[in-house]
């Protein structure tokens, strides 16, 4: 007796339901997103004139949230595109642009930098140079957006909505 094939569609190669891959990148950013909710649990307790508002905690919790949906999905995603594995074979089989890896350098210095700097150089520094990292050579046009960019954020946040923002070394606030 032979055994049934299933027929295989013509350039396309099968593949399991679950990618290991994938999944094995789903549970670390799914741990992740664990370790820093239970990092929001120890926010400070706002004050009860802000009880009607949302909770310090709870926007940090509901990104973690989508974000933790999101990687559900991901060793999935093959079923989802129309080409399946055969574009996600490519898609791996390509560097990791330099761009890329300096966005992610820049962001975590920014990160470590804005207790230090402030928020408002932080915006600011940060406005200048992402544009000019991902290739944009008009400066005057990146000047003009870093300053209204920073300039409006900072008046929406500070002025507007009275959030404290941390002034830094230089001591830059609107209040």
């Amino acid at each position: 007796m032979q055994k049934s094939q299933i027929p295989e569609r013509e350039g396309r190669e099968t593949r399991p339901l679950l990618d290991p891959v994938d999944a094995t990148i789903a549970g670390i950013i799914i741990a992740g997103c664990i370790i820093l909710y239970f990092a929001t649990t120890n926010f400070e307790e706002p004050s009860a004139l802000f009880g009607d508002n949302i909770q310090p905690e709870d926007f940090p919790r509901i990104m973690l949230y989508i974000i933790s949906g999101l990687a559900l999905l991901l060793p999935f995603e093959h079923v989802f595109s129309p080409d399946g594995w055969n574009r996600i074979k490519e898609d791996r089989s390509k560097h990791i642009p330099p761009a890329t890896i300096l966005t992610a350098i820049l962001l975590l210095a920014v990160v470590i930098s804005s207790p230090y700097l402030g928020m408002v150089l932080t915006i600011f520094g940060i406005s200048v140079l992402m544009p000019l990292l991902w290739g944009e050579r008009r400066y005057w046009l990146v000047g003009i957006f870093s300053v209204l960019f920073t300039g409006a954020v900072t008046y929406i946040f500070s002025v507007l909505l009275q959030v404290y923002f941390e002034p830094g070394i230089f001591n830059i606030s609107l209040r």
